[in-house]
């Protein structure tokens, strides 16, 4: 994306002061934080939620993880959807916070429109060898008050429209090609996204707005590739991964995650992340197996100070063809 000296002057949701002058200015390389995890069902059954708050889903399991910092790693060192899965980006955008809140449908949908193209050209520029990135859903979350420290895993409109605290991966392959034919069509889908030899996938790119995430930040888990061999890995995946179920939901299931161990994983966060920075993520690839998106969620920093403000963020899934 190009930006010309007078769309960067009116950018509008500018990093905030911080709400604490005592908040320590250096980075530290980590962090601790409570996270969140599934813990099974009341039944023993497959696990479902639904929009009229039904679930059969156990209280959530609560630990105190480490938290690694991206603004820690050396350049030489800096995560990148390649090496990592995930990357931190600067990348400063005309969205406006209040144009998503907006009355007038017309204004919503030409910000969305807007927004929407602004995180394909992002996911294009980052993905080597990126043919196509086509933008397709959103989520505009804000924390409330009731939603510190609850359990929205229980209520479909709120992990909707709120952090959602529990670690989860948003598409397996079932999903992901559903999401694809509803984007690009079963025609399209068939010949130029599906057909032998193609790779494609769905990235997220994840950003606060209005202020720095401070409260919540967005968490995610990196899996060591050292620690575990392909088969090993296929493994640990069907131990720690759960499809969920989510009738009237926009799509069917989503993956839920067991308490993953440190010793395969690492969590990883951007700290004092702001409006201007985009955290870009896996959500799916073909390549790589039926669940191959990075698992995240929000977590609650211990070092998060008590009159920040409630987290506000956006998230947009995107479509991505290699060549």
């Amino acid at each position: 994306m190009t930006l010309t000296s007078s769309s960067v002057n009116n950018i509008t949701n500018m990093t905030q002061p911080s709400p604490s002058s005592t908040m320590a200015s250096t980075t530290k390389s980590t962090t601790t934080a409570t996270a969140y995890f599934f813990n099974g069902t009341t039944d023993g059954g497959a696990p479902s939620i639904t929009f009229n708050k039904t679930s059969n889903l156990l209280p959530r399991i609560s630990k105190t993880i480490t938290v690694h910092d991206f603004r820690s790693l050396p350049p030489t060192e800096n995560a990148t959807l390649t090496t990592m899965k995930c990357e931190l980006v600067p990348y400063p955008t005309t969205l406006r916070e209040a144009n998503l809140k907006t009355t007038s449908r017309t204004l919503k949908q030409s910000t969305i429109d807007a927004y929407y193209a602004e995180c394909a050209a992002l996911v294009k520029s980052r993905l080597p060898g990126c043919a196509r990135a086509l933008a397709f859903h959103h989520r505009h979350r804000e924390q409330t008050p009731p939603s510190v420290g609850s359990d929205t895993l229980h209520d479909v409109q709120s992990f909707a429209n709120k952090p959602v605290a529990t670690f989860h991966v948003d598409n397996d392959s079932a999903t992901a090609e559903r999401h694809l034919r509803r984007k690009v069509g079963d025609q399209e889908a068939e010949t130029e996204w599906l057909a032998d030899g193609k790779r494609w996938g769905i990235v997220n790119v994840w950003r606060p707005v209005g202020d720095i995430a401070y409260r919540l930040p967005l968490a995610l888990a990196v899996q060591d590739e050292s620690s575990l061999s392909p088969p090993q890995e296929e493994e640990d995946k069907e131990e720690t991964m759960v499809r969920i179920k989510t009738p009237q939901n926009y799509k069917t299931h989503f993956i839920g995650v067991r308490p993953l161990s440190e010793a395969k994983y690492k969590f990883w966060y951007a700290s004092r992340m702001t409006p201007d920075e985009a955290l870009v993520f896996m959500d799916y690839d073909s390549a790589t197996g039926e669940i191959s998106g990075v698992a995240h969620g929000a977590v609650e920093d211990h070092d998060s100070p008590l009159d920040a403000p409630l987290r506000r963020s956006i998230e947009v899934r995107v479509l991505v063809l290699y060549e």
